[in-house]
């Protein structure tokens, strides 16, 4: 009898053993869960490496935006972009800087410029590009100085900004450059009485488009013996001198010079070659006060001069090239007002067609 309530006594003592372990692990494995630190919405995003989008300059703007707007193409670069019905696109005057401008105005004054589009060369990459974007022409930091990455016509381009003041806060400044081809750069700039809606919608419409050779149509001068050949245009250009040994002391080896000609035989551009021996220092050595810069032109390094012409009336560059113990000196002037439209784009023109053969 007494074994009996011993063993009716163990087994619900076994079972009630067996129901407090099973209830204390199922709390252990819930207090595990719920008492450790859950990770947040954010921070599993913060886990995830960033990686930031430029952003699209190019998004299409509402279609009231830019409904009647012109379209102006440039098959020379190869881009397209649309403008306000109300204003032109022109041919504006590019500086040293730059091979081409294009002016987006009411065309009635200099102080109506609204939008720029420059053309620059020597520009072989994206970082050159952003480098070229941020120099000024002042040593004084630009107050709210800002560049960024964006996208404009679907490819990477840089941004420039800061801000502008005259008698006060008058707004921000915006300069979207991009690549081209062959080494060039289009620069879309906004004037500071310029506006910034207006200027993004004209950026939203940029769109590039299959750049032409401007210069198949062009004379081509090939010259055998020192290996060189250049280009100038055929309808107001001609080949003036074509000359060896044009001095008697035999200091210059040759020198040709193509010329545009305008009203009573006045020269308005003229790009004169010449070669001698030497490098580029002993050919300056014996030069008055200049300005001294490198360049490349199609590809060929060069030294770029200024020697202090007036630039009232001419704008004269030096362009010197060195090749097996020879320089090739290439000066070039434009008159300033001529009527028959010859202008620094003719000269940039000419010197971008310049290559050695051999």
């Amino acid at each position: 009898m007494q074994k009996q309530n011993q063993k009716g006594f163990i087994i619900p003592l076994i079972i009630t053993i067996v129901v407090i372990a099973i209830l204390g692990t199922g709390g252990f494995f819930a207090y595990k869960q719920f008492s450790s630190p859950k990770q947040t919405a954010s921070e599993e995003q913060n886990t995830t490496p960033k990686t930031e989008t430029p952003a699209d300059e190019t998004v299409e703007p509402a279609l009231s935006e830019v409904e009647g707007w012109k379209t102006y193409t440039n098959s020379e670069y190869g881009f397209e972009i649309k403008y306000p019905s109300t204003y032109i696109v022109r041919n504006g005057k590019p500086n040293s800087d730059f091979v081409a401008n294009y002016v987006i105005d009411n065309g009635q004054a200099a102080s109506s410029v609204a939008y720029s589009i420059w053309i620059r060369d020597n520009i072989s990459s994206f970082e050159i590009l952003k480098s070229v974007m941020q120099t000024t022409d002042t040593t004084i930091p630009l107050p709210g100085a800002e560049i960024k990455e964006v996208l404009l016509g679907g490819q990477k381009a840089v941004r420039f900004s800061y801000d502008a003041y005259a008698g006060g806060y008058t707004g921000t400044v915006y300069n979207t450059g991009v690549l081209l081809k062959n080494g060039l750069a289009a620069i879309l700039s906004m004037e500071e009485n310029a506006n910034e809606a207006e200027y993004f919608n004209i950026l939203s419409t940029f769109k590039f488009t299959n750049a032409t050779d401007a210069t198949t149509s062009l004379k081509t001068y090939t010259n055998t013996q020192y290996g060189f050949e250049i280009k100038y245009p055929s309808n107001n250009w001609s080949l003036l001198i074509d000359t060896p040994n044009p001095t008697p002391d035999g200091r210059l080896l040759y020198e040709m010079q193509i010329s545009a000609i305008a009203e009573s035989d006045n020269f308005t551009g003229i790009v004169q070659l010449y070669i001698q021996n030497g490098n580029v220092d002993s050919w300056l050595s014996n030069k008055a006060t200049h300005t001294r810069e490198t360049v490349y032109i199609n590809g060929l390094r060069a030294e770029k001069f200024y020697f202090g012409r007036d630039p009232k009336t001419d704008t004269g560059l030096t362009y010197v090239f060195e090749r097996n113990n020879l320089v090739y000196v290439i000066n070039t002037a434009v008159v300033i007002g001529n009527k028959y439209g010859i202008s620094e784009t003719d000269i940039s023109q000419i010197l971008s067609t310049f290559k050695f053969t051999k």
